[in-house]
């Protein structure tokens, strides 16, 4: 005897339901007094959590996790993290603010990076001229960009420094 193929019912998860269902929540305890980070285990891009919440439009998980519990925040403001885990989603550890609150909370942890000095500009300036890439060279500076190095190269920036013979 045959049976016919019954179709099986399948409940269509909420948005809720997917986003959560992407997170660890016991992650690693990166500053005590928050407990631990509850991290994204799905899709990533620069090391931030994504997620897709229809076909073309994907959200930074942090945010998405911002605005389930919180509500919609303004397009001018961000999403930041208290305990530095770009992938944590945890809404005990993260903040709203503008990019200057987060630079402010930066320097009070001391992650905001020093500025070049004459010198280390005229280094590079030095090394571009005699034909290093500069990706070698921002690995000698983590805190500046290949965009830096060009533009001390095309002398845009640290004009003072004149022509390097």
């Amino acid at each position: 005897m045959i049976f016919p193929l019954q179709k099986r019912k399948y409940r269509k998860r909420s948005i809720e339901e997917r986003f959560w269902s992407k997170v660890n929540k016991n992650g690693p305890i990166i500053v005590t007094e928050l407990g631990p980070c509850w991290e994204w285990i799905a899709s990533t891009r620069h090391g931030y959590g994504q997620f897709g919440i229809c076909e073309n439009n994907i959200a930074v998980a942090s945010r998405f996790s911002w605005e389930l519990v919180y509500g919609k925040i303004d397009s001018k403001l961000g999403v930041y993290h208290k305990c530095d885990n770009p992938l944590c989603v945890n809404t005990n550890h993260l903040f709203k603010g503008s990019q200057l609150d987060n630079i402010r909370d930066a320097i009070k942890k001391g992650r905001f990076y020093r500025k070049l000095t004459e010198t280390q500009a005229l280094d590079i300036k030095e090394r571009r001229f005699k034909g290093e890439e500069a990706l070698s060279i921002v690995k000698d500076y983590p805190f500046i960009t290949r965009a830096t190095v060009y533009d001390i190269t095309k002398g845009s920036s640290w004009k003072k420094l004149g022509e390097v013979k």
